[in-house]
Order: structure tokens, then C-alpha cells, then sequence
């Protein structure tokens, strides 16, 4: 699912990316409940310099917050 802070990014709309396997495009009340329902779920990862994440794409799914400060990106 396209994140919803990069929406600005035409090639990111929520609503042009997210399809059904076939191309046809879901209902924009059903991505935005599925969006409800990850952000729900999500498990925000506390940071520190020097750390490594590894994570299975086929387990989960990821994204990240927007950065405060742009030394932190």
C-alpha cells in the first residue's frame, strides 16, 4: 500500500497504485479502511545510530514515519 504522506508523488496516489491482481482498481473507502487497519496494527522500531533492521517483505509488510528533522533522514 502507497503511503499516505506520499501522496503528493503522483506515481504513490493510494488510489491509482493499490489494484486488484487483474489491474482493476479498489474503492477508495476499502484502501483507506485497510489503511485504518495498518495503522492499527504497526509497530513503530525506536532507533538508535548503528542499528540494522532485517525484515521478510513476504511476512510483513513496512513503511516508515516522516522525519522531524532532516538530519535524521
Amino acid at each position: 500500500m502507497a503511503h499516505p504522506g506520499w501522496k503528493e508523488d503522483a506515481r504513490n496516489d493510494p488510489e491509482n497504485v493499490v489494484t486488484f491482481g487483474d489491474g482493476s482498481p479498489l474503492a477508495a473507502d476499502i484502501i483507506y479502511e485497510c489503511q485504518k487497519i495498518l495503522d492499527n496494527e504497526s509497530v513503530a522500531i525506536p532507533w538508535r545510530k548503528g542499528d540494522v533492521l532485517l525484515l521478510d517483505n513476504l511476512a510483513v509488510l513496512h513503511s516508515r514515519n516522516p522525519c522531524a528533522n532532516l538530519a535524521e533522514s
